[in-house]
């Protein structure tokens, strides 16, 4: 499996760019860390942290490239304000429940790679 991200010059336009929520996943955020690199830094009002990534897999015997993102969403403090005032916050290194954005049609395919990768 190949996976480039944002921190390999994947721009928005390349991945994000047309991609909408499709699920979620609990990870902790070092292990996001460990397979994707730092993520870029969110749009300060919903979102804290956000992965631009591109993956190319073999999914039942045919190679699919996706492009998907993941992020957090209204559970940072970006969005809650600090985690000390408010318990539906939390530092974006104590997040585990992280949003999937995919395109359309992509989505079954992104959670096909997503728990290869995770597990």
């Amino acid at each position: 499996m190949d996976i480039l991200t944002h921190n390999d010059g994947l721009a928005f336009e390349d991945c994000a760019k047309g991609t909408s929520f499709k699920g979620e996943i609990d990870c902790e955020y070092d292990k996001l860390v460990d397979l994707f690199g730092e993520p870029m830094e969110g749009d300060g009002y919903k979102v804290d942290a956000e992965w631009y990534i591109n993956a190319t897999a073999v999914i039942d015997g045919v190679e699919e490239i996706v492009y998907f993102t993941i992020y957090n969403w209204k559970n940072g403090v970006a969005y809650n304000g600090d985690p000390r005032f408010n318990s539906d916050s939390k530092y974006v290194s104590d997040i585990t429940n992280w949003h999937i954005g995919a395109k359309v049609g992509q989505s079954h395919i992104v959670h096909s790679i997503l728990n290869k990768i995770l597990i």
